[in-house]
């Protein structure tokens, strides 16, 4: 029962999620929280410079904040080429776009309606579920690919027992053919015995 036994516990330790997934997925999350708050406050601090102070000083503050996320960015797309990293590179467009719709407030909040400015100023929020939602997706893409690693560790098993099973009605027909041989050859001393027998009483 060796082989059985082995893919018993192979099974039960597998069902597990490794700690180096838990950790890959809680460092995933910790720096998606960190940008999605940092690009938050971004937000809202030109929100707030918009509402409380002039035009110029707003137009400069927007300039200014562009071009800090500008050299961030750029920081973040030099790292990912050269790590290979897809993930910074998701980062990093991200980022882009993030500072491309800051350079775009200027305009819109200056010139734009009423209501095109609200949406712009909520843009916090959206960066919020944005991220949320992507955290929450990549939590389920990487939990699915190992279950799907799992179910082929459970057809390997599977084929495991079943060789073992092979294993075992191979033994128990041959042990069977053996008693059969056995038999005959035990039919055959009888007979040459009887007949032994008959030639000494003749």
């Amino acid at each position: 029962m060796d082989k059985v036994e082995k893919a018993t516990a192979a099974i039960a330790e597998k069902r597990k999620l490794p700690e180096e997934i838990k950790a890959k997925l809680n460092n995933y999350t910790f720096v998606n929280l960190i940008i999605s708050i940092a690009l938050m406050m971004y937000m809202i601090v030109i929100n707030i410079i918009f509402l409380n102070e002039d035009t110029q000083f707003f137009s400069i503050s927007i300039k200014v904040f562009s071009i800090c996320l500008a050299i961030i960015d750029v920081l973040v797309f030099e790292i990912g080429y050269r790590k290979d990293d897809l993930r910074l590179w998701i980062h990093g467009f991200e980022l882009l776009s993030c500072s491309i719709l800051i350079l775009s407030l200027q305009y819109i909040y200056l010139y734009a309606n009423i209501l095109v400015k609200a949406i712009f100023m909520l843009f916090p929020i959206f960066y919020l579920i944005y991220y949320v939602v992507k955290i929450t997706l990549v939590h389920v893409i990487e939990i699915k690919k190992y279950q799907n690693n799992l179910s082929d560790v459970k057809e390997i098993v599977k084929n495991e027992e079943e060789g073992y099973l092979d294993d075992i009605k191979e033994s128990v027909i041959n042990d069977v053919n053996s008693i059969e041989e056995i038999k005959k050859q035990e039919k055959e001393i009888i007979k040459k015995a009887k007949k032994n027998k008959k030639g000494r009483n003749k």
